[in-house]
């Protein structure tokens, strides 16, 4: 047993002499950003998601591609949050919100692949903020006509954003068609 114990303190020893005589490498640790913010998402922590998001702003853990799509991502949860909400002067401001975050994505990033992506939201945001406004009309002594008037031309400004969407998808494929042999 004590043969066995010296000979154990023997080996730490020269373990411990090797590791000190190896170089330091700067390793960081990857944070799986994507794949716990999908989680946050699928459970509805909407609230731990956007917080999240927005520490990965300063986090030298965050995935470069990460950073370059926050605020894609943050306008995202917030349009999903959004349909989770009941009272609607938050659901209203998470898509006050929602709608900064990716008309500055739009705005920053006018060529990545995600603007696309990014443009359709901006319709998706629409069509809730209509949704809002035919709730709102299901309401008693609320002038239900005006309410669902508005809620139209909000439905009709959504389409414009799809149909602007679509146009400019239609666009970016035309010159990869060419190049396809029929």
């Amino acid at each position: 047993m004590k043969r066995s114990l010296s000979l154990i303190m023997c080996l730490l020893g020269c373990l411990a002499l090797c590791l000190t005589g190896m170089p330091t490498w700067n390793v960081r640790a990857a944070e799986p950003a994507r794949k716990f913010l999908q989680g946050l998402r699928d459970r509805e922590y909407y609230d731990t998601a956007v917080d999240y998001l927005e520490s990965m702003k300063t986090s030298r853990l965050a995935p470069v591609e990460l950073k370059e799509i926050l605020l894609y991502e943050i306008g995202v949860t917030l349009i999903q949050a959004s349909r989770a909400q009941a009272d609607m002067s938050i659901r209203e401001k998470q898509l006050d919100e929602a709608n900064d975050a990716l008309q500055r994505f739009v705005g920053q990033h006018p060529d990545h692949p995600l603007t696309s992506s990014a443009n359709a939201q901006l319709g998706n945001l629409l069509v809730e903020r209509a949704r809002i406004k035919v709730e709102q009309s299901k309401k008693p002594r609320v002038n239900k006509a005006a309410l669902l008037a508005e809620a139209k031309g909000i439905y009709d400004d959504a389409y414009k954003v799809f149909a602007r969407s679509q146009a400019g998808l239609k666009e970016k494929l035309a010159p990869m068609q060419s190049g396809i042999d029929p």
